[in-house]
C-alpha cells in the first residue's frame, strides 16, 4: 500500500525531533568529524567535501 503525503509527513513529524539524538548514537557525528581530521592530517587544505546529509546539519557541527 503505498503512503500518502499525509502518512508521509506524520512519519516525518513523528521522527524529527529525534533524529539527531538517533545519528548521534548511530556514530555520525564522530564519522564526519574523522573525516575532517584526516583531511586536516594530510594538509590537503584545497580539498571540497559535500554535504548531501539527511537533513540534521550534523556535519556542520563537526
Amino acid at each position: 500500500m503505498p503512503k500518502t503525503k499525509a502518512l508521509s509527513a506524520t512519519d516525518y513529524d513523528t521522527a524529527a525531533p529525534r533524529w539527531g539524538d538517533k545519528m548521534r548514537a548511530l556514530g555520525y557525528s564522530d564519522a564526519y568529524q574523522g573525516v575532517l581530521a584526516a583531511f586536516r592530517t594530510q594538509g590537503n587544505h584545497q580539498s571540497h567535501l559535500v554535504d548531501i546529509g539527511c537533513g540534521t546539519a550534523s556535519f556542520a557541527e563537526a
